[in-house]
């Protein structure tokens, strides 16, 4: 059985599809090791929270959750057990 990290490093390496969220915002994971995820994107007007900034938010969720995620081991998910998969 794969962990997380091994299907995290899948998707960087373009063998699995990206996750929606990350056609959805348009970053790409540059790097993942447990504890460390790096999201590179292109800021674009879509990504300003409502003073005109960047909003940060979103890809520092997806870049801890991965991080986070990568450090679990064989058998273990992300799953709270009472949400589904992945939530």
């Amino acid at each position: 059985m794969p962990t997380m990290l091994d299907q995290i490093r899948s998707l960087q390496r373009g063998e699995s599809p990206p996750p929606p969220i990350a056609d959805l915002i348009g970053f790409t994971l540059a790097s993942v090791e447990p504890g460390h995820a790096m999201i590179e994107f292109t800021t674009e007007p879509r990504h300003a929270n409502p003073m005109g900034t960047l909003h940060g938010g979103v890809l520092c969720d997806v870049a801890m959750g991965m991080a986070w995620a990568a450090t679990l081991g064989e058998g273990e998910t992300t799953s709270c057990g009472r949400c589904g998969p992945g939530s």
